[in-house]
């Protein structure tokens, strides 16, 4: 009993100084971290600079995930590792970044669960223990050699959903490509869980629903999927076509183009974002009329998506740009452009960071 009690104590203090550590931040512009760009707004939040190191390549920071205590980890793809970056100066944003783990092979999709990182990297999941050990859950996963394998995401059960591009996009997919493969003891064999995607770049959890991002054929919208067991959402046969009855259809889509990248659900926090899907849109290329570039919060109640809110660039009631005519002078200006973002993550204090592209993390924050 006196155990339960000090765990009580303990935790009461725990959430006491993340309450102090939000309350007693400065106001924005007097950060050193505070960004203009990209532009949020002023009112509402703050956009930082966790890390930026252009001397690395694109992808040089893409998934992320946060741990309880606050360490960030980002996974490096090209190198075959996973970097932690912790808090050095007290401020709060995690800034010194270390290679917590190497040797992985195309590490581009993570999640924490209960201890540990779960990645996917090209035909390989992996789970990784906070203390260093690795394990190799899987080395047969479907993906095409040199290809990514799509995101991550860990039940509270422990069953573990993977998602797995098709190599094309039109030809038909052999078993478990362009679908969500499910681990029920969380290893061991794997089975198609839903079809029809064409790369199912991110997944996760708002409370128990699973939510799916797929980055569409050009041409076609961009969608995120309520996942259900069995489903077929149209890809290649009916992609787009509304006679084919059995697809099950898409919750929310995005103008062709905005290749959703990430996702995190927010369920409460410190921002007002409660009950949100947040996702990173990585954007079109070679375009005056730009799409993506920017991070979105999707409200959703129930079983349903019901609202698209931009989180920046600002898209709220008094931009003069609000109205979608997104040239490129106005993502200069404002937007993540030409920073590609890939992923978002949710602090244990309800911040969100988002990688982008060129070495970047951003913190976003009261």
């Amino acid at each position: 009993m006196m155990k339960r009690y000090l765990a009580l104590i303990i935790s009461l203090f725990a959430l006491y100084g993340l309450g102090r550590a939000q309350d007693d931040l400065p106001p924005c512009g007097q950060r050193p971290t505070q960004v203009t760009k990209p532009f949020v707004d002023g009112r509402l939040w703050c956009m930082e600079r966790v890390i930026t190191d252009i001397s690395l390549p694109e992808a040089a920071f893409t998934a992320l995930a946060v741990a309880p205590d606050g360490t960030l980890y980002a996974t490096r793809p090209y190198s075959g590792q996973i970097i932690a970056l912790h808090d050095s100066d007290g401020d709060g944003l995690p800034d010194s970044p270390n290679i917590f783990a190497e040797g992985l092979h195309l590490p581009n999709a993570l999640a924490y669960h209960d201890g540990a990182l779960y990645i996917s990297g090209g035909r390989y999941l992996y789970r990784l223990a906070l203390d260093g050990a690795l394990e190799v859950l899987a080395d047969d996963l479907p993906v095409p050699d040199g290809l990514f394998a799509g995101g991550v995401a860990v039940a509270a059960d422990g069953t573990v959903y993977v998602g797995v591009g098709a190599p094309c996009d039109a030809c038909q997919p052999q078993e478990g490509q362009g679908a969500i493969l499910r681990f029920p003891q969380g290893a061991g064999d794997w089975e198609v869980a839903a079809t029809g995607l064409h790369f199912p770049a991110d997944l996760a959890f708002l409370g128990d629903t699973l939510w799916v991002l797929d980055d569409s054929p050009p041409g076609w919208p961009d969608e995120v999927n309520r996942f259900v067991a069995g489903a077929d959402y149209g890809w290649p046969r009916c992609y787009g076509d509304d006679a084919c009855a059995s697809v099950t259809p898409p919750a929310w889509t995005f103008s062709p183009a905005s290749r959703p990248q990430g996702l995190a659900a927010y369920e409460t926090g410190a921002l007002p974002l409660a009950q949100t899907l947040v996702v990173a849109l990585g954007g079109s290329y070679h375009q005056l009329q730009l799409e993506g570039y920017r991070a979105a919060a999707l409200t959703v109640e129930g079983e349903a998506i019901t609202q698209e809110r931009t989180i920046t660039p600002d898209d709220g009631p008094g931009n003069w740009m609000n109205e979608g005519n997104r040239i490129q002078l106005y993502y200069i200006l404002t937007g993540f452009w030409p920073y590609r973002p890939y992923d978002a993550a949710i602090s244990p204090q309800g911040w969100l960071y988002f990688s982008a592209d060129g070495g970047r993390i951003f913190a976003l924050r009261p």
